[in-house]
């Protein structure tokens, strides 16, 4: 090395300093330049690149814009154009791609200019990783599969943005898999492969959620559990392999349920659920809580094998298996139980375990009744329902939670008979702030009770009241042909 080139660059990066110092960043970004101007070999060099453009993008220096950053990639060009040092070459690739992508991208601008800078981002890390056949000397982060995995996020971050648009969304999560495929073929045996399994696992599960194919939503589930047990089974110490255990037991329950959903709004038939992978993701989250207990999913965990329970219930229902759908429904309300003895849980928690036991021990009492003609178990299970919503008002968490409470009580009293006890309640739900969000389903039960008690007129009223509301209702034509026939207008 030449030592006067050395002393100069060294004096070059000082000075440098001291106009950073002083606040004088253009007069600080000039000088790393005639620092990194000089001898090819010199240390000073790096040193510069990266400190200029430490001046572009640390938040206490220049203000945070589009501007500013534009002037970074302006500096990282101009660093491009005078430089022969091949880390700098690279870096300034690397860098221009997180200065598009990191800065640029997530700046409060237009969705199509975000996603154009997303795409530029993508561009020069591509460009980084291909452009140059010697990286020995980059640091790990800036080598090609460390460099792959931050394409394939930046394709997910494009997803995020993009989620106004569901084609494009599902199509960059697609990109972002292929681009973590890319770590797991080319380079096996890198540090980097347990971040491409366990991303590539979390985008399938995204298109998963976000497609309306069925078959395909079925795929890449399938797909996110063989990128989480890869995972698992190669990288089982990794610090992401508790949550891939809990993401499989997610994806699972989105395979035995969430895929069906729009089946079952269609047809009204929960056999559509898939009971084998229910009963797996029961299995996989009691997995998750045995080799995991102290994980902050743990409640989740729990919630998430309850409503599995829940889904099997239902599943029985159109069976008429009484036996299984009490056994499902009751292993579904001990979880809930167990999660609401739990000292350290929030009370928002807690109204959200009464409030869903409460539904299913109305589901499960109008089900003993239908099925079996069971009316003391009946009356039983809608107490109970009684019980855990008059636990919920105790708790007062929020003004909406006690709204669903006064609606389901009403709907309790209603299936027990006490007629003046449900209208007492769906007064006091109408009467609250939330009741907009309710209204047809407070006039479903008030037609019920005025049914109920004869006056078929009223029951008429409400039941034109809600269709005028929801006409996209499938029982109000039903009950305003009863309420007719009773009233003695059969045309």
């Amino acid at each position: 090395m030449n030592s006067a080139y050395a002393a100069r660059n060294g004096c070059y990066y000082h000075i440098a300093g001291c106009h950073e110092k002083l606040r004088e960043f253009s007069n600080a970004v000039d000088a790393y330049k005639k620092s990194i101007l000089n001898d090819a070999t010199d240390p000073y060099k790096r040193l510069s690149f990266n400190s200029g453009l430490h001046v572009f993008i640390a938040p206490n220096y220049l203000p945070q814009t589009e501007v500013t950053y534009l002037d970074a990639l302006k500096y990282l060009n101009e660093v491009k154009s005078m430089s022969d040092d091949p880390y700098i070459m690279q870096s300034v690739w690397y860098e221009i791609g997180g200065v598009c992508s990191i800065y640029l991208a997530r700046l409060n601008l237009p969705v199509e200019k975000q996603e154009d800078y997303y795409l530029q981002g993508i561009e020069a890390y591509r460009r980084q990783i291909t452009g140059f056949a010697d990286t020995a000397y980059l640091e790990d982060f800036k080598k090609p599969p460390s460099v792959q995995n931050k394409i394939g996020g930046t394709f997910d971050q494009l997803a995020i943005a993009c989620r106004a648009v569901p084609e494009k969304q599902l199509k960059y999560y697609k990109e972002a898999i292929g681009e973590y495929q890319k770590v797991l073929d080319q380079y096996p045996q890198s540090s980097s492969v347990p971040y491409a399994a366990y991303s590539a696992g979390l985008s399938c599960n995204s298109v998963g959620q976000g497609t309306k194919n069925k078959p395909e939503a079925e795929d890449y589930y399938s797909k996110a559990i063989d990128y989480f047990r890869f995972l698992r089974s190669n990288y089982y110490e990794n610090g992401n392999s508790s949550y891939a255990l809990y993401m499989i037991g997610s994806c699972q329950w989105s395979l035995g349920y969430h895929i069906h959903y729009n089946d079952l709004l269609n047809n009204g038939h929960p056999m559509m659920y898939d009971r084998e992978n229910l009963q797996a993701a029961i299995a996989t989250f009691q997995q998750f809580q045995s080799e995991y207990p102290t994980n902050s999913y743990i409640t989740s965990s729990k919630g998430m094998a309850a409503s599995c329970h829940q889904y099997l219930a239902e599943s029985y229902y159109t069976e008429e298996n009484s036996a299984q759908l009490t056994a499902s429904y009751t292993a579904c309300m001990a979880i809930r139980d167990g999660i609401i003895a739990d000292p350290a849980i929030s009370a928002y928690d807690k109204a959200s375990m009464y409030s869903a036991n409460s539904w299913n021990y109305l589901d499960l009492a109008r089900s003993v009744l239908r099925i079996d003609g069971n009316l003391s178990g009946h009356d039983a299970y809608c107490r109970k329902a009684i019980a855990e919503l008059e636990k919920l008002l105790a708790l007062n968490v929020h003004a909406s939670y006690n709204f669903w409470a006064a609606v389901y009580l009403g709907h309790a009293y209603l299936e027990l008979g006490n007629y003046t006890a449900a209208l007492d309640w769906y007064d006091e739900a109408e009467n609250s702030e939330y009741a907009a969000y309710g209204q047809t389903t407070i006039l479903y039960g008030r037609l019920h009770v005025h049914f109920m008690l004869g006056d078929y007129a009223k029951s008429l009223e409400y039941a034109e009241k809600a269709e005028s509301l929801y006409p996209a209702g499938k029982y109000w034509g039903y009950y305003k042909g009863r309420c007719y026939y009773a009233l003695g207008q059969y045309e």
